[in-house]
C-alpha cells in the first residue's frame, strides 16, 4: 500500500484507536553557534542540537529535521513548520528543540515578548522569531501531542501568554525552557553541552523515568520534572542562577501526555541510578546485576551492559566496585570485555585483587568461546607473576578451558625450573576440572613432569579437606595410642608384676597410634586424589595401604618390646581395618560437615551415613 493510501486509512481511525497508536513522531532540532555581530557567537549550541537529534532519531524513532548555523534562518524554520501543518496527522507527535540566542522586547502593551534569534538575524525584532509565533504554528498543526524545548536566554516568557485553542481542542502542548524570563542561561558547563541540554539528554537516557509507565516510556512531565530538579543546583556550582520552567501551556487540557517511547531495549532507570549512585554499595549491586545475561537482552542491551562494566572497572575509585565489575564482565561474556580485562591483568599497578578478578573473568570469556585463544595466551603469560594471588587466578582461569592443555605443554619446553613448576601446576588444575577430557590431560615427556603433575593434582584435591584430615588424624592417632597402651598394660600386669618397661609401653604405642591416624585418615584420600579419575577402587586400595602402615606400626614396637608374637599377628588388625575403612570412605558422600554438626556429633552422623550409603549395597 502506498503512503497516500496509508494516510487515508489513518485519518479514519476512531478516537479510541487513536489513543493506542503512537503515530509518526516529528522533530525540528535547531542549533546556532554562528551569529552576526553584535551578537556574540556561541560554542555549544550546534553540539547540543546534534546530540538531541541523534538521541531522538536513534532511541525514539523520530523523523528529525536538523537545522544548524546558516541553515537555521527564519525562512527555513517557518518553511518546516508550514509543511508540517499539511503533513502531520491527528495521531502524530511534534517536538521542537532550539539551542541558540534568546531575547525579549516590549510589545505594544509594554509587556515583555520573548524571541528566539535565528541565523542571519539583525538587531531588528522583525528578523527574530517570536515564541508566540512558534506556539501558534504548532497549535495550527493537526498533530495532537506537541512539545517545545528551548535552550536559550529569557525564554520563560513562553508561559506568559494565554494561547488560544488550535486546530483541535484536545491537543496536548507542553513546553520546557532553560530559564526564567529574566535569566540568561549558560552556554556550556557540562562538557560539550550546556547544563540544560545535558540534563535533557540524561533524562532521555532513562534518568527521568519514574517507573510509572511500561516499556521504559518517558513522559514529558517526567522529563520536565527531572530537568527542573537537576539544572538549578548544577548551575549554582558554577556560580550562576538558572531555573528551568516547564509544564503545560495555557489554553490546553490534560490528557495523555507527550511520550518518548524507546524503539529498542535499554537499561532500566533503577539500574542506571545504582550505576551512577554516590553510594559504593549501590554500584557494587549494579555491577552484579549488569553481569547477568537475561534471555530478553538484545545485542544493544548487552553492549550497554559491557560499556557500563568497563567504565566501572576502569574509572571507579572504590576497589570493591572495580573488582565486582571485572568479575561481572567475565560472567556477561561480551567480546568487548576482552581487551579491557587483558589490560588490567597485565598492569602490575592495578592491584592483586583486581588483577585476579580480571584473570578469572578472562577464564569465563575463554570458557564461553569468546577470544579463547587470545585469552589463553594472556593467562599463560601471567602464570609466572610474582604475585601469587594473580598466578593462582590465572591457573584457575586456564583450568576452565581444556583447549589450553596443548599450549601449556608447548610453553613447558622452553621454560625455566620455576616456570615449569607453575605450568605443571596449571596442568594439574586443568586435569582436576576436566578429568575426562583428553585435551586437559596432555602427555608429558619426562617421568619427573608426570610425577610432579600428580603431586600438584593431589595437593589441589586435598587442600579443601586438609583441616578435616589433620583433625581426624590427630583424633584417631591419640585415641589409638591411648587405647593400645591401656590394652598392653593390662596384658603386662597380667603376665608379670609391674616392671620398668610398663610405663614405657604408653610411649611406644604413640608410634602405632600416629601411624593409625595417618594411615586410616590420610592415605585413602591421598590414593583417591592421585588418580586421574577419582574412583572407589582407588579409595579401597588406599585403605589397604593405610592398613598395612597401621599393621607395621603395631608390629615394630611390640617386636622391640619382645612380646613374643609373630609379626603377622600384628599385621592382621591393619589388614582387616584398612580395606573396611577404604570401602567406608569410598561410599560416603563428598560433602562438607555443616557448621551445626559439632565434632562430638560426628560419630552419630557417621552411623547415619553408614546406614544410608553402605547398608543398601549389602
Amino acid at each position: 500500500m502506498d503512503d497516500l493510501g496509508m494516510r487515508d486509512v489513518r485519518r479514519r481511525i476512531s478516537p479510541a484507536d487513536e489513543e493506542r497508536l503512537p503515530g509518526e513522531r516529528y522533530a525540528l532540532v535547531i542549533g546556532i553557534d554562528d551569529y552576526d555581530p553584535p551578537l556574540r557567537p556561541l560554542y555549544h549550541a550546534v553540539k547540543d542540537a546534534a546530540a538531541i537529534a541523534d538521541r531522538l532519531r536513534d532511541d525514539f524513532g523520530f523523523d528529525v529535521t536538523l537545522l544548524t548555523n546558516r541553515d537555521a534562518n527564519a525562512e527555513a524554520i517557518r518553511e518546516v513548520l508550514e509543511r508540517w501543518k499539511a503533513e502531520t496527522k491527528p495521531e502524530d507527535s511534534v517536538l521542537i528543540f532550539f539551542a541558540g540566542h534568546g531575547t525579549n522586547h516590549p510589545d505594544e502593551d509594554r509587556q515583555k515578548e520573548g524571541y528566539l534569534v535565528p541565523a542571519g538575524a539583525s538587531g531588528d525584532p522583525s528578523s527574530w522569531l517570536a515564541e508566540s509565533e512558534i506556539v501558534l504554528h504548532v497549535k495550527s498543526m493537526p498533530a495532537r501531542w506537541l512539545f517545545l524545548i528551548f535552550d536559550a536566554c529569557y525564554t520563560g516568557t513562553t508561559f506568559r501568554h494565554d494561547i488560544p485553542t488550535g486546530a483541535r481542542d484536545d491537543q496536548v502542548l507542553k513546553a520546557l525552557v532553560a530559564g526564567a524570563e529574566d535569566q540568561p542561561v549558560l552556554d556550556g558547563g557540562a562538557g560539550d553541552h550546556s547544563i540544560f541540554t545535558r540534563a535533557v539528554l540524561a533524562g532521555l537516557d532513562g534518568w527521568a523515568q519514574t517507573g510509572q509507565h511500561p516499556d521504559d516510556l518517558i513522559s514529558a512531565d517526567e522529563l520536565i520534572a527531572y530537568v527542573k530538579s537537576e539544572v538549578p543546583w548544577r548551575s549554582r556550582l558554577r556560580g550562576h542562577e538558572q531555573t528551568p520552567v516547564g509544564g503545560p501551556l495555557q489554553g490546553t487540557r490534560t490528557a495523555r501526555d507527550f511520550e518518548f517511547r524507546p524503539i529498542k531495549p535499554r537499561l532500566p532507570a533503577p539500574l542506571l541510578r545504582n550505576i551512577y549512585s554516590s553510594n559504593a554499595e549501590d554500584r557494587v549491586a549494579a555491577a552484579k546485576q549488569l553481569g547477568v545475561r537475561a534471555p530478553r537482552d538484545t545485542d544493544e542491551v548487552l553492549q550497554q551492559k559491557a560499556d557500563e562494566l568497563i567504565r566501572l572497572m576502569r574509572d571507579d575509585r572504590v576497589p570493591d566496585v572495580r573488582v565486582t565489575a571485572a568479575k561481572a564482565l567475565g560472567e556477561l561474556g561480551h567480546p568487548e570485555g576482552f581487551e579491557p580485562l587483558a589490560a588490567v591483568l597485565q598492569a602490575e599497578k592495578a592491584g592483586s585483587e583486581l588483577r585476579a578478578a580480571a584473570a578469572s573473568a578472562l577464564g569465563d570469556l575463554a570458557e564461553r568461546g569468546t577470544h579463547r585463544q587470545d585469552a589463553i595466551e594472556v593467562l599463560t603469560d601471567v602464570l609466572h607473576s610474582r604475585d601469587a594471588v594473580v598466578g593462582e587466578a590465572a591457573k584457575l582461569g586456564l583450568g576452565r578451558v581444556p583447549e589450553s592443555g596443548p599450549q601449556l605443554v608447548a610453553t613447558l619446553r622452553d621454560a625455566g625450573d620455576r616456570q615449569k613448576r607453575q605450568i605443571i601446576d596449571a596442568l594439574a588444575c586443568l586435569a582436576d576440572q576436566h578429568p575426562d577430557d583428553e585435551q586437559a590431560w596432555p602427555a608429558l615427556d619426562t617421568m619427573g613432569a608426570r610425577s610432579l603433575r600428580r603431586f600438584y593434582l593431589a595437593r589441589r584435591r586435598l587442600q579443601p579437606q586438609w583441616r578435616d584430615i589433620r583433625r581426624q588424624s590427630l583424633v584417631v592417632g591419640l585415641s589409638g595410642a591411648i587405647g593400645l597402651g591401656l590394652a598392653y598394660l593390662v596384658v603386662i600386669f597380667g603376665l608379670r608384676p609391674f616392671n620398668p618397661y610398663g610405663p614405657a609401653v604408653l610411649s611406644y604405642n604413640l608410634l602405632p597410634g600416629l601411624l593409625a591416624g595417618v594411615g586410616l585418615a590420610f592415605v585413602p584420600r591421598l590414593a583417591r586424589a592421585l588418580t586421574r579419575r577419582p574412583r572407589r577402587t582407588a579409595t579401597v586400595l588406599g585403605g589397604i595401604a593405610g592398613g598395612l602402615l597401621l599393621g607395621l606400626g603395631l608390629a615394630l614396637p611390640n617386636w622391640f618390646l619382645g612380646v613374643g608374637r609373630h609379626p603377622v599377628v600384628w599385621l592382621l588388625p591393619g589388614l582387616v581395618s584398612g580395606p573396611l575403612l577404604g570401602l567406608t570412605l569410598a561410599c560416603l558422600p563428598r560433602e562438607p560437615m555443616r557448621p551445626d554438626e559439632q565434632v562430638q556429633e560426628s560419630f552419630v552422623l557417621f552411623i547415619k551415613r553408614l546406614r544410608r550409603h553402605i547398608i543398601p549395597f549389602t
